[in-house]
């Protein structure tokens, strides 16, 4: 008989069980959906007109839908500069247009066809989770884990409820994660140019870039080699991608992306207290047990990242120290950036699972590189969760 261990002891292995996972998650949402496959997009007849839509997409009565239509909408033609077009109007055009990269590449995959969109959609975010499997187990294994932890990165629950809205994250996600697979070996130049695609496509990742080029540079400094190695300057090349296609929206449209989307608050966890004070607790009490499920998760992957700091930097090597300290630094930049989300992110699961998946992944790297395994009930934890976000993303929009 077919060992656990064994199944998931390459990274090879726990692509092909990923790729398993989201297939099953993929078609049951489909066959769920009555075989509609743009049941991803989420779309409401507030933003989308059935009307003026080049293919036939599912849409909700009375509802504004989620974000999944405005990329969609972006994917019938990436640069367009109308606000409505294609029937689908953008609720905030620079905000939406600055994620560019998913849209462009579901543009991309479906040669310009208006018809594949819907399918493209999904399959570029399900190659992203398979190699943010792929490429977990691979740094694993690096450290001298078992390869099958890296399933645990695609599973966290804001990947897959992503996924099942044809949301960024996933896209965003994977470039991040090849970006720090890259910098384990100090490739630079890889790390910057991978790392400016993952800006572009969600904004939020220049919290983990500008970590990784604050402490790389630092590094470079507190060498003793003369002459100086400059290659960390590579590492700019996100943020001036990023200030570049800013710079280029806000004439577009006048305004920039920043000024139109949520902004954080003034005061850490003020969002969070807020919300916790306003939620209809008794209206909706299986709503409100599936929130403090995620939220219980959460903590608990926050409690395990937080004492593995105990491991001291000093019994590493270099590398290994340097890596760790990076990871480490971008994972509380992380931490600081979540306490200031504003109320409205706290509102359901969807919101603030979506924006913390890039900041759980990094905790699950915080593990890897200082050697220590997740705990057993974390992991069966996880597992449970995956089930259940599956459930859900098979039965509801």
């Amino acid at each position: 008989m077919l060992s656990t261990q064994s199944l998931l002891n390459t990274p090879l292995k726990v692509g092909l069980v990923a790729a398993t996972i989201l297939l099953a998650l993929t078609v049951g949402r489909w066959w769920f959906g009555d075989q509609d496959i743009s049941r991803f997009i989420v779309c409401g007849d507030r933003f989308t007109d059935a009307a003026k839509i080049p293919t036939p997409l599912k849409i909700l009565t009375d509802s504004a839908g989620y974000d999944g239509q405005f990329f969609a909408r972006l994917a019938f033609s990436p640069l367009d500069q109308q606000k409505s077009a294609w029937g689908i109007t953008l609720d905030h055009p620079p905000y939406r247009q600055q994620r560019i990269i998913y849209p462009t590449l579901a543009w991309a995959f479906a040669a310009g066809k208006p018809e594949l969109i819907p399918w493209t959609l999904v399959l570029v975010n399900f190659l992203a989770l398979v190699g943010i499997a792929v490429i977990a187990a691979t740094i694993a294994r690096r450290f001298q884990l078992y390869p099958g932890y890296g399933l645990l990165l695609m599973l966290s629950s804001g990947f897959l409820l992503s996924f099942g809205r044809n949301l960024a994250e996933p896209l965003a996600g994977f470039f991040v994660l090849l970006a720090l697979y890259f910098l384990l070996d100090r490739r630079l130049i890889g790390c910057a140019i991978i790392a400016s695609f993952g800006v572009l496509t969600r904004e939020p990742a220049i919290i983990t870039f500008g970590a990784v080029g604050v402490l790389t540079m630092w590094n470079s400094f507190r060498r003793k080699q003369r002459p100086l190695d400059y290659s960390f300057l590579w590492l700019l090349l996100p943020l001036a991608f990023y200030i570049g296609w800013q710079i280029y929206l806000t004439n577009i449209w006048g305004h920039a992306p920043a000024t139109t989307g949520p902004s954080l608050d003034s005061w850490p966890l003020k969002g969070f207290i807020t919300q916790a004070f306003q939620h209809p607790y008794r209206e909706k009490p299986f709503a409100c047990l599936v929130l403090f499920l995620y939220l219980g998760w959460h903590l608990w992957l926050f409690l395990e990242v937080l004492a593995s700091f105990r491991v001291q930097l000093t019994v590493f090597g270099s590398k290994t120290k340097n890596y760790l300290s990076t990871l480490r630094s971008a994972w509380v930049f992380w931490t600081l950036f979540a306490a200031f989300l504003p109320t409205c992110m706290w509102e359901d699961d969807w919101g603030f699972t979506r924006i913390l998946a890039e900041w759980s992944m990094l905790g699950w790297l915080c593990l890897f590189a200082a050697g220590k395994k997740p705990s057993r009930k974390l992991v069966i934890f996880t597992l449970v969760l995956t089930v259940g976000t599956v459930l859900r993303l098979w039965l509801r929009p």
